[in-house]
């Protein structure tokens, strides 16, 4: 029974992005927007059921690495020491990539006290003007918003939460100076808290030129503060202990062995172009006479030499201007071009081919065998003209 839910989820995972492929957006085609059906109306939620699936087969790949390299160690067999660094390593980049996710959370964080108490000064202060609806419900029907966010407010209203305003500044200002925080930070931390209290002042005498004008202070004083905090919070992140040694692994461990691995693979690319130039055979000599055309005609003094060769015997075939650049660029245009779109014509091909067995659950012969006894039972049993 688990073989043929496999297979019948698989099939019907790729028959939806083949009809998706294939299929108009809309059905029919030209609808009226809202009308007719759309195919891929959920794409957005497959994509996001496929990043689970993938999340969930990191982890499951993390899993078997530790089944089975924790066995090899545990055990001691040939080779264990190889999986005991492949398993500190895996269990140490873990470990400071959370540690990374953790202080980068809290840095993006660090501001938000400070950031939402200017948006509800910022609304303080328009209210005046304008209904007073904070952002989340501005898209939210007329008649589902309360009666009183759909006029402005009175004075007595934008007192009332300037004053609760007051008291949270206080609060985080206390907050932050036990933090010790920068002197960037707590400076205009300050200057947001007395032109908060001073606006505070104006609206309860009533004085609305004088009111908006500190209200105006007060907010640009704490965008200014979370802007700071935000700057402080990312230096602090900086120079951590964590992000300073995933420096150290990262550029001095991980950077050198991708480099060491690389001059491996340019070693033996090198080794590969002389066995290849080793003319043996017309077709050897061909794909050396292109290779030495191709490599003379991207340095200058390959450049100079050649056209000098090259310009009276461009003259003797009516070609006045012929230059090793010339032949280079046809080289690399046409012949090596064509040469790729066949490669690239025969990668399709196989992939399309790949493609259709692993959704016709041809390429599943590995858990596609009997699991169970009675299964295997039943498997032996068959008469060998009826297996599968």
């Amino acid at each position: 029974m688990r073989r043929q839910i496999i297979v019948g989820i698989t099939f019907l995972a790729g028959l939806y992005f083949f009809l998706e492929f294939i299929l108009p957006p809309v059905i029919p085609p030209g609808a009226p927007e809202g009308e007719g059906f759309r195919f891929g109306r959920y794409d957005e939620e497959i994509s996001v059921g496929f990043t689970a699936v993938g999340a969930m087969a990191i982890a499951l790949g993390a899993i078997s690495i530790l089944r089975l390299h924790g066995g090899q160690i545990l055990r001691k067999r040939r080779g264990w020491g190889v999986s005991l660094v492949l398993v500190s390593s895996l269990l140490v980049s873990t470990g400071i990539f959370l540690a990374m996710w953790f202080e980068r959370a809290q840095a993006s964080g660090a501001a938000r006290p400070l950031e939402e108490l200017a948006a509800a000064q910022e609304i303080i202060l328009s209210s005046a003007k304008t209904p007073p609806i904070p952002p989340p419900m501005r898209e939210m029907p007329l008649e589902r918003i309360p009666e009183s966010l759909r006029r402005p407010a009175t004075i007595e209203e934008r007192g009332a939460a300037q004053r609760k305003l007051v008291e949270a500044l206080r609060r985080l200002h206390g907050t932050s100076g036990r933090e010790a925080l920068d002197a960037e930070v707590l400076k205009p931390l300050a200057e947001s808290e007395s032109a908060a209290e001073s606006g505070l002042a104006a609206l309860d005498g009533r004085d609305e030129a004088r009111a908006e004008m500190d209200l105006t202070r007060a907010l640009q004083a704490m965008r200014k503060a979370a802007e700071a905090r935000r700057r402080v919070a990312g230096q602090a992140m900086e120079h951590s202990l964590t992000n300073r040694v995933y420096t150290l692994l990262n550029d001095g461990l991980y950077n050198a062995l991708g480099s060491a691995m690389f001059s491996l693979l340019a070693f033996y690319i090198a080794t590969a172009a002389y066995r290849a130039f080793r003319v043996k055979s017309k077709e050897a000599l061909l794909l050396m006479v292109a290779a030495l055309l191709v490599m003379l005609g991207q340095i200058p003094l390959g450049v100079y030499l050649l056209d000098a060769l090259l310009g009276p015997a461009g003259s003797a075939l009516g070609a006045d201007h012929l230059s090793i650049t010339q032949v280079r660029l046809w080289i690399l245009r046409v012949v090596n071009t064509a040469a790729f779109r066949g490669i690239a014509l025969g990668s399709a091909i196989a992939g399309l081919s790949m493609a259709w067995r692993v959704w016709w659950s041809l390429e599943s012969s590995a858990w596609m065998e009997p699991s169970g006894p009675a299964e295997k039972d039943q498997e032996t049993e068959r008469p060998p003209g009826r297996r599968t």
